[in-house]
């Protein structure tokens, strides 16, 4: 960068947190009327729907996700996989990437 010519600096105070799981992503992001934080990427084609689900963190890109009677959740769609666990375990996703890892399922990763 020091010998670049189209090179800009910004500065800001812009804040920081360090996202260190899915219940960090869930305290950040708004939430709909029943406490559910809804991340949606990909095309207009996905939608979410909750009957009696609260509180749960929903990441998804164009499927349907739909929740009933839950709380507490974590749910992402991640293409190949659907990791579902309570957002107080959600550190413990990191179980999950150390069994897939050793079970030689790298792909899902």
């Amino acid at each position: 960068s020091e010998k670049a010519k189209n090179f800009y600096m910004v500065v800001g105070d812009f804040g920081w947190d360090d996202v260190g799981d899915w219940k960090n992503v869930y305290d950040l992001v708004k939430k709909d009327k029943n406490g559910n934080a809804v991340l949606k990427f990909g095309t207009d084609k996905g939608e979410f729907i909750g009957i009696e689900a609260k509180n749960n963190l929903v990441q998804f890109d164009d499927q349907l996700i739909a929740l009933v009677g839950v709380e507490d959740l974590v749910v992402v769609d991640a293409g190949d996989i659907v990791l579902v666990c309570r957002k107080d375990r959600a550190q413990d996703v990191k179980k999950m990437v150390n069994f897939l890892k050793e079970k030689k399922k790298e792909e899902y990763l």
